[in-house]
C-alpha cells in the first residue's frame, strides 16, 4: 500500500485522508494496467476514479497505475495529448490480456469498468 500511495503522488493530506478510508475499510486500491495500443508517439490519458485523477504518457511498456476502487465501478479515461495525430490510443492489460481501446480524440472521455479480483 506504502508503494501505490507513493505513485500516486497524493499530498500528504490526501494520502493520510485515503489511507484512514483504508484502514477503517471505507476505500479500497485498485491496479490499472496501461499501454499505447499504436504507435508511441506521445499520447496522454487522464485516470480519474472516486475523486482521484492523474495524468499518464503512455509507452508500448505497459505502466501500472494504481487509483481508488470507484464506488460506481466506473473510472473515466480522457484523451488529454494526442502525439501523433492519428487520436489517443491507449490499451489496458487484464486479466484476458491486452485489449485496445476506442482511440480518444483530445477531450473525449470513456467509461471503463473496475472489478475487485
Amino acid at each position: 500500500m506504502k508503494a501505490a500511495m507513493l505513485e500516486m503522488a497524493l499530498s500528504s493530506q490526501a494520502q493520510e485522508s485515503l489511507e484512514a478510508d483504508i484502514a477503517s475499510r471505507q476505500a479500497k486500491l485498485v491496479w490499472i494496467v496501461f499501454y499505447d495500443s499504436d504507435a508511441e508517439d506521445g499520447d496522454v490519458i487522464e485516470i480519474q476514479s472516486g475523486g482521484f485523477s492523474r495524468m499518464i504518457r503512455l509507452a508500448k511498456q505497459p505502466v501500472a497505475v494504481a487509483i481508488p476502487f470507484p464506488s460506481d465501478g466506473v473510472a473515466t479515461v480522457i484523451g488529454v495529448v494526442d502525439g501523433g495525430g492519428g487520436g489517443v490510443t491507449v490499451g489496458l492489460v487484464g486479466p484476458d490480456g491486452a485489449a485496445p481501446l476506442a482511440v480518444l480524440s483530445v477531450g473525449q472521455q470513456i467509461s471503463i469498468p473496475v472489478i475487485l479480483e
